[in-house]
């Protein structure tokens, strides 16, 4: 566990003390949309190298990186990291007798390495990304090795796949066996907790499952589903021990030869027609454009481009499509006064390409930086 000085260095802010501390206020310490769009940056830069790091492991298929990915950057893990760094320590919320959140410890991991994005750049958030995996895979080898339940896993998915293995031929009447719904009951300080006790009929055969009291619902619905998983299998490491942080074996070298994924010679992209239909908006809200836009990034970063293009005539964007059979990928532009940025995102459909160009182009472009410059205090 480090002190307030300690943590400042590991996140390399020991000269931007101004950074530091709003990375430290989530909102219930007082911080605002500046502390959100640092968390937004910090969890695309850990997404970021533990893609590379994964991948350097040996990592090849697109779903076990995805799965390798969503285990170790899940708020569960971030939290336990955030323990222990020590940050619920330096944390100072509003109400002195609040205790910080998972969700609050968590964004504030997320805010700290984007502060350190924003003051060092990508490259130098490597070492820090490095040791929250290490920590990670620690974790869960403490985990695999205890038998413990283990938040970051889904086991609600894996008890579902047992369910619907082919060998079994299970009926739809068999699935519903499968429920996992929580009973909400009423905490000591009367705010909700999720419990869920219960039978799980699998084969033919009845188990009695019977959780703690979470004041999530899921959470309730993850550990029934470890606890049957236990029961069902024997604990059976096949459904609940999974490894995803293992070094994958690098295949010997062989020759090979490269063979083509387009064969097109050249590439058309079209223009969705039309981009420049009206469109219905709020006004008179007193809402900061700045804040505006960080919250509707949340939402929909296309969108959010869309309609800032659409408030401000210094604001131009357009965007091109260009399909193939696997996939669709989208070219978007954005014109703020004279600069033009250009960025680029891929997906299986429409919606989600323009998500992905979206968050490239809030990557390439520090947008709160340019409307605080040229729209300090304008609202909508």
């Amino acid at each position: 566990m480090m002190n307030r000085a300690e943590i400042q260095k590991f996140f390399l802010l020991e000269n931007d003390p101004q950074l530091f501390e709003t990375a430290l206020r989530p909102r219930s310490c007082g911080g605002d949309a500046e502390f959100e769009q640092l968390a937004l940056y910090g969890d695309q830069v850990i997404n970021i190298h533990l893609y590379n790091y994964l991948i350097n492991k040996g990592w090849e298929s697109k779903g076990d990186i995805t799965v390798c990915k969503t285990t170790i950057h899940n708020e569960p893990v971030i939290k336990a990291f955030a323990d222990y760094l020590g940050i619920s320590d330096i944390l100072t919320p509003l109400d002195s007798t609040y205790r910080p959140k998972d969700n609050d410890l968590a964004e504030t991991v997320e805010a700290l390495i984007g502060a350190t994005f924003q003051a060092n750049g990508l490259n130098k958030c490597y070492p820090i990304i490095r040791s929250f995996v290490i920590f990670a895979i620690k974790e869960q080898k403490e985990l695999r090795k205890s038998g413990k339940f283990d938040k970051s896993q889904n086991y609600k998915g894996k008890l579902l796949d047992l369910f619907k293995d082919p060998h079994l031929n299970t009926s739809d009447a068999q699935l519903s066996d499968c429920n996992l719904e929580p009973t909400q009951k009423e905490g000591v300080n009367g705010s909700p907790i999720f419990q869920f006790e219960g039978d799980i009929i699998f084969k033919g055969k009845k188990y009695k499952i019977s959780t703690q009291a979470w004041q999530r619902k899921d959470l309730a619905e993850q550990e029934a589903a470890y606890i049957a998983l236990c029961a069902i299998t024997g604990n059976n490491p096949e459904y609940t021990k999974f490894d995803p942080t293992r070094d994958m074996p690098i295949s010997q070298e062989k020759t090979v030869y490269p063979t083509t994924s387009i064969d097109n010679e050249e590439l058309i992209f079209s223009k969705p027609a039309p981009q420049n239909i009206s469109m219905e908006v709020n006004q008179n809200t007193d809402e900061l454009l700045v804040d505006y836009v960080n919250r509707k990034a949340k939402e929909n970063v296309f969108g959010m481009l869309t309609l800032l293009s659409a408030r401000l005539d210094t604001v131009r964007g357009a965007s091109w499509t260009c399909e193939f059979s696997s996939c669709v990928l989208v070219l978007i532009n954005l014109q703020l006064g004279e600069q033009n940025h250009f960025a680029i995102g891929f997906g299986k459909s429409n919606t989600k390409a323009r998500k992905a160009a979206g968050e490239d182009m809030l990557m390439k472009v520090d947008l709160t930086e340019w409307l605080e410059k040229h729209y300090p205090n304008d609202t909508i």
